[in-house]
């Protein structure tokens, strides 16, 4: 079986991103005091890879990889009280 130069891409895009998301883990594990990660790759990719995912009725991404106008509104609903509740948490 062949593989397209485009599946070729985006299998690397993905390995690629799993990396920074590794290189951002490890960060964050070695300086708890002073970051804090929010795991929206969990809540955009809920099955650990790109998808169609619909929430709360919009489609979130157009091309399999970029928030769509009206998705980054969803993305801003679910990610906002996460970044307020970690402020109010911080001296």
């Amino acid at each position: 079986m062949l593989v397209s130069d485009a599946d070729e891409h985006e299998r690397d895009d993905h390995r690629r991103i799993d990396i920074l998301n590794d290189i951002y883990r490890r960060f964050a594990e070695e300086h708890p005091d002073n970051v804090t990660l929010v795991d929206l790759n969990g809540f955009a990719c809920p099955d650990g890879r790109f998808t169609d995912l619909v929430v709360d009725g919009v489609r979130m991404r157009e091309d399999g990889i970029h928030f769509t106008p009206k998705s980054s509104y969803v993305v801003a609903r679910w990610l906002a009280p996460r970044i307020a509740d970690i402020i109010r948490s911080r001296p």
